[in-house]
């Protein structure tokens, strides 16, 4: 049983806006009640903290307009991390469970085989943002999801981590310390996406979730209920941006606009006489919206294409049997989805954040426009598990020094190799 009107905050970090979603939850574990708010960014590009002194400035505005909405102070909250800075691999490692015949697999065993995975695949200056045990196997072959309870010689984990330097979680730790708040734990940005777009049955049968945002592009793929690859890609929608003031030589902001109202990632569906008028300086201009729509095909192709490469590659998925999931920000983009389908060559649909554990008001009354918040809502969803779970991560601790943490830490990593 969860104590009455716990409160729990979200914060995404993200390249064009700062987006914090709050909710509170009952006695029961629901949530009853929302409240969002955004800003535009100032001080993050990239995932990567660039101007801390103005995103604490962003983030302390933002947390007093949730505050004021529901008459609560708030204090700890789960935050986004992605960047270049994150790194994806495969981890594994082997244990004897016993010298000489065999024994049942107990909940410490697999702690253990787990312990020596992480340590094994993690580098100095390295911290470890998630781990998905995917596989344990038994005796060199009898390969298990949950090997508690069963009789084996010696096991092995094979885990997924997710992985960044200690220098950007630390930055990352500032700008929120700064802000007045602590960091109940960092969520990699495309996992909280999934958790707020994708239902169980895609996660088994197997789905790619691609999560466009301002500067950075989120791609994980789902087999068998697992995540089994991850990537970051420093392409997004400020890239279509930045083409269209290239080459239709306009200031940045104009071009955002153009993009959003009129922008198309398919040119030949666009009458060839269609204009638009746009003002530039202190006139109007007539511009063909076809002109517009073929500087962001090329680009959005560009996106598309590294995608199915990365997919193509992961060798998780194959055929057309899976589908592809589109969301964020940059996923309203008018012909996105059925270009996506052109060149990826299978069902794409829009990531629209599910909201059923969620009682009262719609959560924005847009479902479109809530696609911008999958991460944030998804932040939620991973609070509230984690709450009813009881699961403590690297900053809930008896020691919440964050720098005290990572030398402890790094010690620890030291001396498993050494």
């Amino acid at each position: 049983m969860l104590k009455r009107d716990k409160v729990i905050c979200g914060i995404d970090l993200g390249s064009s806006k700062f987006k914090a979603v709050v909710s509170l939850v009952d006695g029961r574990g629901n949530f009853y009640r929302f409240e969002h708010v955004e800003a535009k960014n100032s001080g993050v590009r990239g995932g990567v903290v660039t101007d801390i002194s103005k995103a604490t400035l962003v983030l302390k505005q933002l947390i007093a307009k949730l505050e004021n909405k529901i008459n609560r102070k708030i204090k700890r909250v789960y935050v986004n991390i992605g960047g270049k800075d994150l790194v994806f691999r495969n981890a594994n490692a082997v244990t004897p469970l016993t010298d000489r015949g065999n024994k049942v697999v107990t909940q410490a065993d697999i702690n253990l085989v787990n312990s020596y995975a992480r340590s094994l695949n993690v580098k100095l200056g390295e911290e470890i943002i998630h781990d998905f045990a995917y596989r344990y196997i038994l005796d060199d072959h009898n390969q298990v999801l949950n090997p508690k309870g069963l009789y084996g010689h010696k096991i092995a984990a094979d885990l997924y981590l997710a992985v960044s330097s200690i220098n950007h979680i630390e930055n990352i730790a500032k700008l929120i310390n700064q802000a007045g708040l602590e960091i109940e734990s960092l969520v990699f940005s495309g996992l909280a996406s999934s958790l707020a777009v994708l239902d169980k049955k895609q996660k088994e049968e197997g789905c790619v979730l691609v999560d466009i945002g301002a500067d950075l592009t989120h791609l994980l793929i789902f087999k068998d209920a697992n995540l089994r690859f991850c990537d970051v890609l420093a392409y997004g929608g400020n890239n279509i941006t930045s083409g269209i003031c290239d080459v239709l030589n306009l200031p940045r902001n104009l071009a955002e606009e153009i993009k959003d109202a009129y922008g198309s990632a398919i040119s030949q569906d666009i009458d060839a006489e269609e204009e638009v008028m746009i003002k530039k300086d202190d006139s109007y201009q007539p511009i063909r919206r076809r002109v517009i729509s073929s500087v962001i095909e090329p680009e959005v192709t560009q996106l598309l294409t590294r995608l199915k490469e990365k997919i193509d590659s992961s060798s998780y998925l194959s055929g057309r049997g899976y589908s592809v999931i589109i969301t964020g920000g940059s996923s309203l983009l008018d012909g996105l989805l059925e270009l996506a389908e052109s060149v990826l060559g299978v069902s794409v649909k829009l990531g629209i954040p599910k909201v059923e554990g969620f009682r009262g008001k719609n959560l924005l009354k847009s479902s479109n426009r809530a696609v911008g918040f999958a991460s944030a809502i998804g932040l939620l969803h991973y609070g509230l598990d984690m709450t009813k779970s009881n699961k403590f991560t690297i900053f809930r601790s008896k020691d919440t020094n964050l720098l005290t943490y990572i030398s402890a830490r790094l010690k620890g990593i030291y001396s498993d190799y050494f």
